[in-house]
């Protein structure tokens, strides 16, 4: 098949789930044969009168095309500026209608709305191309990216003033186009140069503040513009049983679709006996440290038990540039970043992996890269992972701070636990291989329905 893969941008420039994913399907669809093309978000500083697909040569066997002069993403920062995204484009039509042409494209598969606009995503539908949405993120149904309120809670009811509301702290659309642009990478790669602001929806609290009526009926048609979008794609590709429900909540039970649990090229099985010594029992955290993905609540809870007389434990927290003891309980111990080629240590130093994110995660590829280990994990009710999470036990899936309190007891207490969840995840088979995923995508190309005529 001839398929165009969007993303936001390429390995080691961008980084995160979407993108890791993305390339590792889209080499895996080359080893089975296919034509395929990465369309990636082109520089957001310097922009042309219109937007157009731009060959940019081939990185490591694939062939990279740019999308020229895109809608500046916004990342996890939140949007500070709706008209900038939904106001009419200017596309160069025929150039991008003759790049569909002269590439054969049958499949569009989208990884993200970020930078896409709706006249070139209107092109591709005029040509017949199937349109496949993966749901990485929820980015269009919710503006702030996370799914979260100012007060860390789940927004159940996304609407214009609720999020003039969650992005009233977003950055400017100059300091977005700055962190979208190909100097800021270079420089991010080369010199290690990092974007300080947080997330929009997460910086300060807004109270009642008074919204201007105008503001909130710009975000409101930024809600209908991606809505637009959303009602373009052809066939869905829910990443986990969860995320699915969300979207057919928000967009509609009728909309195509089938879940798909996504993995990657590097994760695959290589489970063995973990040993266990319940004098020590070791928990792992691989994330940032920030609220949205539950650390806060993780900490409180272990520093609970450790005042309850519970101290049989040692969390060690991967992925945040802290290192050292915390300041508050010595068992809990930050060590730093990690590379790729340390993957394997990191996990097999821990036994058991805890993801105790708030936020609503579409998927979550840590908890599949601890399986493959034979390191069991339990994880937040929020979590879409749980998918994989309940093939070893339902009974590893929290939904509050006191339930997860007594399910941690429950483990220290008795570490066998931990032996018998490490011999239930040896004994299951592995369907989680990007091979096996790959063809399954394949399929799900081929059984989505052609646009109408």
């Amino acid at each position: 098949m001839n398929i165009v893969h969007y993303t936001i941008g390429l390995l080691p420039e961008r980084n995160g789930g979407s993108v890791v994913y993305a390339d590792a399907l889209m080499r895996q669809q080359i080893k089975d044969g296919h034509n395929v093309i990465a369309l990636v978000c082109g520089d957001t500083l310097f922009r042309a009168n219109k937007s157009s697909v731009k060959k940019c040569g081939v990185r490591d066997g694939l062939k990279v095309y740019k999308l020229k002069s895109p809608t500046t993403p916004t990342l996890i920062y939140g949007v500070k500026e709706p008209r900038s995204i939904y106001a009419e484009k200017r596309i160069d039509r025929r150039q991008i209608q003759k790049f569909i042409e002269d590439n054969r494209i049958e499949v569009f598969h989208i990884h993200t709305f970020m930078g896409l606009s709706v006249e070139v995503l209107n092109v591709f539908k005029e040509r017949g191309v199937r349109i496949v949405y993966t749901s990485h993120d929820f980015y269009g149904i919710c503006l702030g990216y996370s799914m979260l309120l100012p007060s860390g809670e789940i927004c159940l009811n996304p609407c214009g003033k609720g999020c003039a509301i969650c992005n009233v702290n977003a950055p400017s659309e100059k300091f977005l186009r700055l962190a979208n642009s190909s100097l800021y990478h270079f420089l991010k790669t080369r010199v290690g140069m990092r974007g300080k602001r947080k997330s929009g929806s997460q910086t300060q609290s807004v109270g009642n503040m008074a919204l201007n009526p105008d503001t909130v009926s710009d975000y409101e048609k930024l809600r209908v513009y991606y809505e637009k979008m959303y009602r373009m794609v052809d066939i869905f590709h829910f990443n986990s049983s969860q995320t699915e429900g969300l979207f057919r909540k928000y967009l509609g039970a009728g909309i195509a679709g089938k879940t798909i649990n996504i993995t990657t090229s590097a994760i695959y099985d290589r489970r063995s006996e973990n040993i266990i010594d319940g004098n020590r029992i070791i928990f792992g955290y691989v994330a940032s440290i920030k609220a949205y993905k539950g650390f806060p609540l993780l900490k409180k809870v272990l520093v609970k038990l450790y005042e309850a007389g519970v101290r049989n434990w040692e969390l060690q927290v991967w992925g945040d540039p802290l290192t050292g003891a915390d300041e508050d309980c010595g068992n809990i111990v930050y060590k730093g970043q990690y590379g790729n080629n340390e993957i394997e240590r990191v996990f097999r130093g821990m036994n058991m992996l805890i993801v105790p994110s708030r936020c609503n995660e579409t998927f979550g590829l840590t908890v599949l890269e601890s399986m493959s280990f034979g390191v069991p994990v339990i994880v937040s009710s929020t979590v879409g992972a749980k998918d994989v999470v309940k093939e070893v036990d339902a009974s590893l899936i929290f939904d509050c701070e006191s339930n997860l309190y007594d399910k941690l007891e429950k483990i220290l207490k008795n570490p066998d636990l931990l032996s018998a969840w490490n011999k239930k995840l040896m004994s299951i088979s592995w369907p989680h291989s990007i091979d096996r995923h790959a063809k399954e995508i394949i399929r799900l190309y081929k059984d989505s329905p052609l646009p109408p005529d």
